[in-house]
């Protein structure tokens, strides 16, 4: 969700070609890590992360449009549009190379990037939690659905959580959970949700539901199985045994089809939702330490 009120002192801007003035944060020096978050996410969501990260590395938090605080234009709801800020970004920092770290949405972002820009640029990558798709066939068996979309879609139609959201955000969150449901139990949450983020925090239901329900909506029907075999970079695969995403199924699959690439799960017991960098940070900056150090 966003969080974000005001600029901190790690705050900049730059501007898109087509006129829409993006917020990220910049901290730390060395090698480039660019962090993309998931839908309806800002750069606060990553506060237990980037302290730790900027300790190795410029690490560089991207506002998607309509989030945090980003202009939130009347256009450009779409995946591919948000992939666009993120090469014209990556232009704008001048880095040859760079390291791309995903959550959620974030991920398919980077699909999209890749699909559109290649990977010339691209050091490494690190995916937290997706999915190559979030809409089953119906034709698909559930071995299929389990390897490609995860078993999240459960057999919805997606435009049920899309018209939730056009009613009211309380309608969509307090149903989420029912179009999404968690593969597993977690224990009892820590004390982790945002109480030291970086700016304070603001009522996340002040965002343009809207414009979050029509950048939902072309989420959810994109499909990335034609472009997850192409990569080539060193990837890193994290998935949550509890989340209502990925599964080992479809953490199996995209391993198989990544040629270089890694596989860390977080058992329920580790909190291995499907926000591992918020549940539990040490482990998450660790294995992606780990992972972009070696």
């Amino acid at each position: 969700m966003s969080h974000l009120i005001e600029p901190s002192r790690y705050s900049r801007y730059f501007t898109t070609s087509d006129g829409v003035k993006l917020h990220y944060r910049e901290s730390g020096e060395g090698e480039p890590l660019l962090m993309l978050t998931g839908w309806t996410g800002d750069t606060s969501v990553y506060h237990r992360n980037y302290p730790t990260f900027s300790e190795h590395f410029k690490v560089y938090v991207l506002d998607f449009r309509f989030h945090g605080l980003s202009e939130s234009p009347d256009y450009g709801m779409h995946v591919t549009r948000l992939a666009a800020d993120v090469h014209e970004l990556i232009e704008h920092l001048g880095h040859e190379k760079i390291n791309l770290l995903g959550h959620s949405m974030g991920n398919a972002v980077i699909w999209a990037y890749i699909m559109l820009y290649g990977q010339d640029r691209i050091n490494k990558i690190v995916h937290e939690d997706e999915p190559p798709c979030l809409s089953a066939n119906p034709s698909w068996t559930a071995e299929e659905d389990d390897k490609w979309t995860g078993g999240a879609q459960r057999g919805n139609n997606y435009w049920t959580l899309v018209n939730w959201l056009e009613d009211s955000w309380e309608t969509a969150l307090g149903r989420f959970g029912e179009y999404f449901p968690p593969h597993a139990e977690l224990p009892e949450p820590r004390e982790y949700f945002y109480p030291e983020a970086d700016p304070a925090a603001i009522n996340p239901l002040t965002m343009d539901k809207h414009k979050h329900a029509m950048l939902l909506a072309d989420h959810m029907t994109n499909d990335w199985r034609d472009v997850v075999p192409t990569i080539k970079v060193p990837t890193l695969l994290i998935g949550g045994l509890a989340s209502h995403c990925t599964t080992p199924g479809s953490l199996g699959w995209m391993h198989e089809n990544i040629k270089d690439s890694q596989v860390i799960t977080f058992s329920p017991e580790e909190f291995g939702t499907h926000e591992m960098h918020l549940y539990n940070p040490e482990k998450f900056n660790r294995v992606v330490l780990e992972f972009l150090l070696q």
